[in-house]
């Protein structure tokens, strides 16, 4: 009936924000980040990674939709496993909310995108608060760190497949 509630507890929920803009198309900036199941490939503390409301792919040309993703996290002292509600808009925005976690209060990421010619210019926010106190004095310590290198992951597979989009076509 409590739990999440901690009246002693003076570690602050980790907040996170990036604008950064990139040579890579809106739409396929988009269909990276919403590409769950293969976050476990590029994204190094990542193991597992899948939707597990249905065993299709995301619809990519619905205008909106709403799915679920379990996500495996395994970042030295973390090794856990949570469920993401992810709310999106075609091309425009990407939500994630951890619903249902052991090792999160709140987990929030919102990813915004707008096209700038023929770039995309990525909002990524991102909000945690652990349920541990312990993950989460160690992790406010790193969180720009990783939240950065979280980005910077997207961003470098953005490019591979921009690239591969290109020598396709």
């Amino acid at each position: 009936m409590l739990r999440g509630l901690n009246l002693l507890s003076t570690v602050k929920p980790v907040h996170h924000k990036k604008s950064q803009l990139i040579t890579v198309p809106r739409e396929l900036v988009y269909r990276t980040v919403l590409d769950v199941p293969s976050y476990c490939r590029f994204l190094p503390w990542c193991n597992q990674s899948a939707w597990i409301d249905s065993n299709e792919p995301c619809d990519l040309q619905a205008i909106r939709g709403q799915r679920l993703a379990r996500l495996s996290v395994d970042f030295k002292i973390f090794k856990e496993s949570y469920v993401s509600k992810v709310t999106f808009e075609a091309h425009n925005y990407i939500k994630a909310v951890a619903a249902d976690s052991d090792l999160f209060d709140n987990l929030d990421t919102v990813w915004e995108f707008k096209e700038q010619g023929d770039s995309t210019l990525i909002d990524f926010y991102i909000t945690f608060n652990f349920r541990r106190d312990l993950y989460q004095t160690i992790s406010s310590s790193l969180s720009h760190m990783l939240a950065k290198k979280m980005l910077d992951h997207f961003i470098k597979e953005c490019h591979l497949r921009h690239k591969s989009d290109t020598f396709l076509h």
